[in-house]
């Protein structure tokens, strides 16, 4: 495939995941206005929506969109997590249903061959105001936190890339995508393309992403693996991984200094070349699972088709 038809395959990808998003947003809305307000499974159902529109146009940097879509799903995501007893869900309605107009707007730029520009500050503010007040009125004190993220990589925008060899640090990261959320070649294909921005010393199996037309049903069923050495310590790198689109679970491993060959996973009839990479030997002192029992899909679980051209 070439690198000019695959970008308009996941432009394509893009545009159809959003949609279907978006009209989520608007039924969950039109629902709670029937039921005066809005219920558990649609505050965990916008949460998801604006969760998975986040990653999705911050894997394709569309930022405006990203950035919007972080601001509501704060809001929803306190929503979700505390009991609120001062919820005014008519103002709720309207900030999702702009959020759902902006976002349309610019998904049909993106559709028509134009740059996504349109100006979501003022929204974004109203939001994060919005919020501010939701958790003064819930008795919520807001005390600031530490992070060791970099405060540009806030709302995952893209860092600069930085190669400095000292302190190069190691990881082992198995990751798996939702079962149903098809193409698991691109969801691949995003996530090296994302980590290539902050270190160029990344391998992976299965090795042919694209390459190969069986990597999509290697990688649902044996999972991606991927060796990144990098300055990034540990939290940076396990945040960046967590903005996943798609993310099912996650295994992120620090490794020590030591060089192993990666084990070769065994392909069937798929032919691979030999792979002798040279990686750290994983050390028992950090291990994290992230999993589906402790954090919920970031994708709606009806999806499993998309409306593509055939060719594509």
């Amino acid at each position: 495939m070439s690198e000019e038809n695959f970008n308009e395959t996941m432009l394509d990808v893009f545009i159809f995941e959003i949609n279907k998003h978006l009209e989520s947003l608007e039924t969950q809305v039109l629902q709670n206005e029937k039921n005066s307000c809005f219920t558990k499974e649609s505050i965990n159902e916008i949460f998801r929506s604006m969760h998975t529109i986040k990653g999705s146009a911050a894997m394709m940097l569309f930022d405006n969109i990203s950035t919007l879509s972080h601001s509501v799903e704060d809001v929803f995501y306190f929503l979700r997590e505390q009991t609120s007893e001062n919820m005014d869900c008519s103002n709720i309605s309207d900030m999702v249903l702009e959020s759902v107009d902006f976002i349309r707007a610019e998904v049909e730029k993106i559709k028509n061959g134009e740059k996504s520009d349109g100006d979501a500050s003022e929204l974004i503010a109203e939001i994060d105001m919005f919020l501010t007040l939701l958790k003064q009125d819930n008795g919520v004190v807001e005390k600031k936190e530490q992070t060791v993220n970099n405060p540009a990589q806030q709302f995952y925008i893209p860092p600069e890339p930085k190669q400095n060899t000292v302190d190069v640090n190691h990881y082992e990261a198995k990751i798996r995508f939702d079962d149903d959320c098809g193409m698991e070649n691109i969801r691949a294909y995003n996530l090296i393309h994302k980590v290539l921005e902050f270190t160029d010393d990344v391998h992976h199996v299965p090795d042919k992403i694209l390459e190969n037309d069986e990597s999509s049903k290697i990688i649902k069923e044996n999972g991606f693996t991927v060796y990144i050495n990098t300055n990034q310590n540990y939290a940076e790198l396990y945040e960046t991984l967590m903005q996943t689109a798609f993310l099912k679970s996650l295994e992120l491993h620090e490794l020590d200094s030591s060089e192993i060959s990666v084990k070769q996973i065994d392909l069937g009839d798929v032919t691979e070349p030999d792979m002798t990479i040279k990686i750290p030997v994983l050390s028992a002192k950090v291990k994290v699972k992230f999993t589906e029992d402790v954090r919920e899909s970031t994708s709606m679980s009806g999806q499993s088709m998309i409306s593509v051209s055939v060719n594509k």
